[in-house]
């Protein structure tokens, strides 16, 4: 929770509280202006693939810990069933006797907010230039987040869980109108700069 102290133009009442449970960190900008350049201004790497693979996702974990003031653990593998929509933990779904390509990736992050009276569940991508493998992993992330829609709409998910799609880079921008049809009150897709004004409202309305 952050408190800040305005001042106000009440002769009675000079100074307001604005209390807000989330806040956009200064150093975060549109996702739509990270460009692969940028990115690799920002990150200090000229690429995210192989030992620099979780360079942007732990700079996206760190900037929601830093907007929440809260720990942004991993979910530790939580998971979605896409034809049972049971979501679990699955270390190995590919793999051994109950191998399943049905079971989607993990989260990458798990937040509980207002003494675990709700949950939001991580899925973090940065994706700034274009190219058939961007393209794959954005498919992907579609698919992702087709299911998290099923399982809310099956009634089986508690009511107070939601689902955070952080989709940053110039590319994720120009395609962002395909996952408008995804649309649900309790699923964000978007950047980290539009997130925390989001977040903020949702959980002051779950108060």
């Amino acid at each position: 929770m952050f408190i800040d102290l305005r001042t106000t133009n009440d002769i009675d009442n000079p100074v307001s509280l604005d209390i807000s449970y989330a806040r956009r960190p200064l150093n975060i900008i549109p996702g739509k202006y990270i460009t692969k350049r940028i990115r690799q201004l920002v990150y200090g790497v000229t690429g995210v693939n192989g030992k620099n693979s979780m360079v942007a996702e732990d700079a996206q974990r760190k900037s929601i810990e830093e907007g929440t003031g809260m720990a942004c653990p991993k979910s530790d593998h939580v998971r979605i069933h896409e034809t049972t929509l049971e979501m679990t933990k699955k270390t190995k779904p590919y793999s051994g006797e109950d191998a399943d390509f049905e079971w989607t990736e993990d989260f990458d992050g798990d937040q509980s907010f207002l003494d675990g009276k709700c949950r939001f569940l991580y899925n973090l991508k940065s994706i700034p230039e274009n190219g058939g493998s961007q393209t794959r992993s954005l498919r992907c992330v579609y698919h992702f987040i087709k299911v998290q829609q099923k399982l809310i709409e099956s009634g089986n998910l508690d009511k107070n869980t939601y689902f955070v799609n952080i989709l940053e880079g110039e590319y994720c921008e120009q395609k962002m109108h395909l996952f408008d049809k995804l649309n649900n009150d309790r699923i964000y897709v978007g950047d980290l700069y539009n997130y925390f004004p989001w977040l903020n409202k949702k959980l002051q309305t779950i108060l």
